[in-house]
């Protein structure tokens, strides 16, 4: 399978809402719903990582093997990531994961694909971020499994 180098991750467009087994009929226009999802590279991690967690450390007394307190060790120092702004940090994964949105209201106009919409749709319906939840469960198993079949053929 060739690599797109024009846009190495360009997403999967998945139906809205996803069909369920044994569902025969649609509803009208249900062919022209859809949400184009996408899986988070690690570059963006990194980037979203940069702008929303702080590096911190900490010095700790060590355990003993019995779970208790070694008082008499030196301290160990421990290193870790906080995230120091967690709704920043929403935002920008919900962007980057939604790439854009062709769904229409009950009005039967076209919900817009801004940040604003998706961090609305994302926090205020537990439906659209389940139905999120769900692509991108679909996206990591395909991802398995082309990486199997690769490995399988090589």
């Amino acid at each position: 399978m060739p690599i797109n180098m024009e846009s190495l991750n360009a997403g999967v467009r998945f139906p809205y809402p996803l069909p369920k087994e044994g569902d025969v009929k649609k509803k009208k226009g249900a062919e022209d719903e859809w949400v184009l999802i996408r899986s988070l590279s690690v570059t963006k991690i990194q980037e979203i990582d940069e702008q929303t967690t702080e590096r911190k450390e900490r010095f700790v007394q060590p355990n003993k093997p019995n779970g208790k307190l070694d008082r008499r060790a030196a301290l160990q120092r421990i290193e870790f990531q906080e995230v120091t702004d967690q709704a920043l940090r929403n935002r920008l994964m919900w962007d980057e994961i939604i790439g854009e949105i062709h769904i229409f209201d009950s009005k039967e106009t076209l919900i817009p694909s801004t940040l604003e919409m998706k961090e609305k749709l994302m926090s205020e319906s537990p439906d659209f971020a389940l139905y999120v939840a769900e692509c991108l469960e679909i996206l990591t198993e395909d991802e398995k499994d082309r990486r199997k079949e690769l490995e399988k053929n090589s």
